[in-house]
């Protein structure tokens, strides 16, 4: 599979798309001065805590308090260890949500007061109404490694799946890692000689020394950390090995990539490419008709069948359906199997694509084989793999229906590039003409027993004067006949629809 990342920068932002076998998979745009605060480390002051929530909220001077659960709280590992016992794994930092804290008689009302101060990192960003979520369980990325400045662990993503690496690895972490802090090696570490891994833990050492400093002299809500810009972020999670091809539009920040990233191999950076052409760089590999395709519901498939995604507060519903596919043989089970599998391919692709995070619930075709459903779950499964945010995905109902849950760090991509639609107020729909001329007309009964003047004056959109007045204006007389009054509509081509008024 062929790996390409664009960057495309313009005055005041800068967008990447992701580019596998030729197709966007994923996409961001960002301030070019952005204004994400996701991975930012404050020191607050806690403003309320509820106990009947197991949370608190933090002040660290934004719009809204920070939102913290009792396990996004640090209780140190010796503490956690004489509470859980064996329930503390090795990975438990990642699983304390799971722990059964009440249950050990921890409260977060013990943990933390009102009042206190508190360092803490933004995990999530605001979504919709809701506000950021913290963590004290504190992360400093770095190229090849994270480091954890309060959290005694040594791990290995996941995706590194050579059990020699792994334990090299695994041993290289142990050995370089300060006492009471841990590390995690990232994918990118993988075959990397020592010296750059000791280099880049140097390197978030001296940056933790900094912000140490930072909490002992800084007011409350005062800002400690913030990532590097955002180009070289993109750059630092995203290119790696794996990419054929990083290809960016603005000299200055090509300049800045080789020079910021300096060290890494000379193979790796001969990927990197400056893009000078007439035609705009993400018009020219297609990701422009791709972001198109996300204002729409519906998703074509290659072979006739289409997609409905469908988002709503709760969850994310995808059905599934076989359109104009017959398939080509007489076989209807084999005809729905091939449009549930290239379904499953292309609902990984476009939830990567949307950026679409929590429950998501896909109805695919009714299949009557359990081999043909174990296969399609497997193909959704394995083109999953591929995505970086972590998801699970759960076995396939009697109903064709399968659970899946995808990590949501922030709203979606049709959230950030869209807003609610001033006609109709983000409802997604208006009442018809003559519903609105239904209600038209119980306002000027209501209004005429008001009134004593003899003439009413009726301002309507024409769709709506059309049911009104009636054909042969029969509906016009009957109202005057019933009012006793002479009634006049005048169309408005420039109303909205549901818009009207009655003088």
């Amino acid at each position: 599979m062929s790996v390409k990342i664009l960057i495309n920068v313009e005055n005041d932002s800068v967008r990447f798309a992701i580019l596998e076998d030729g197709k966007t998979v994923e996409f961001y745009e960002e301030p070019k001065f952005s204004d994400r605060i996701a991975g930012n480390i404050y020191k607050g002051k806690v403003n309320n805590v509820l106990p009947g929530m197991q949370s608190a909220f933090v002040d660290v001077g934004l719009e809204k308090d920070v939102f913290m659960h009792i396990s996004d709280i640090y209780i140190p590992d010796e503490e956690m260890r004489d509470i859980f016992g064996d329930d503390l794994e090795e990975d438990a930092f990642v699983k304390r949500s799971e722990l059964p804290f009440e249950e050990n008689g921890i409260f977060v009302e013990e943990i933390v007061k009102p009042g206190d101060d508190i360092i803490l990192q933004i995990v999530k960003e605001p979504i919709g109404t809701k506000g950021s979520r913290g963590s004290t369980h504190l992360t400093i990325p770095g190229r090849y490694t994270v480091l954890m400045p309060n959290q005694r662990h040594i791990g290995v993503s996941r995706k590194i799946t050579n059990e020699e690496e792994r334990e090299r690895l695994k041993e290289l972490g142990t050995r370089l890692c300060p006492k009471n802090m841990g590390i995690i090696l990232r994918t990118v570490a993988e075959g990397k000689h020592e010296e750059e891994i000791i280099n880049d833990i140097t390197f978030l050492l001296k940056t933790w020394k900094k912000i140490n400093q930072r909490i002992k002299t800084s007011p409350d809500n005062s800002l400690l950390y913030s990532d590097i810009e955002i180009v070289l972020k993109k750059v630092r999670d995203l290119f790696s090995s794996d990419v054929d091809e990083l290809v960016i539009d603005a000299r200055a920040q090509y300049d800045r990539i080789m020079d910021f990233f300096d060290f890494l191999p000379q193979k790796l950076l001969d990927k990197v490419k400056y893009y000078d052409e007439e035609v705009p760089i993400l018009e020219k590999y297609g990701v422009e008709k791709s972001l198109n395709s996300i204002l729409n519901k519906n998703v074509q498939l290659e072979c006739g069948g289409y997609i409905v995604i469908e988002k709503t507060e709760a969850l994310t519903a995808i059905d599934v359906n076989t359109g104009s596919f017959t398939g080509k043989g007489k076989n209807l089970e084999d005809t729905v199997l091939k449009v549930n599998l290239e379904a499953a391919k292309e609902i990984s692709r476009q939830l990567r694509l949307r950026d679409i995070g929590g429950i998501i619930i896909i109805d695919f075709i009714d299949m009557k084989s359990i081999e043909n459903q174990k296969k399609v779950v497997e193909t959704l499964e394995e083109a999953c793999s591929r995505d970086r945010m972590p998801n699970t995905i759960s076995n396939m109902s009697t109903l064709g229906l399968v659970e899946m849950t995808r990590k949501r760090v922030r709203s979606s991509v049709l959230g950030r590039i869209t807003q609610d639609c001033p006609y109709c107020k983000g409802r997604g729909y208006v009442l018809n003409p003559r519903e609105v001329s239904t209600k038209v007309r119980r306002e000027i009964m209501k209004y005429a027993k008001r009134i004593a003047k003899d003439n009413i004056l009726v301002s309507v959109n024409p769709e709506v004067g059309f049911y009104l007045i009636g054909e042969g204006e029969e509906n016009l007389s009957s109202m005057e006949h019933t009012t006793r009054k002479k009634i006049y509509i005048r169309t408005e081509k420039d109303f909205h629809i549901e818009h009207f008024i009655i003088s």
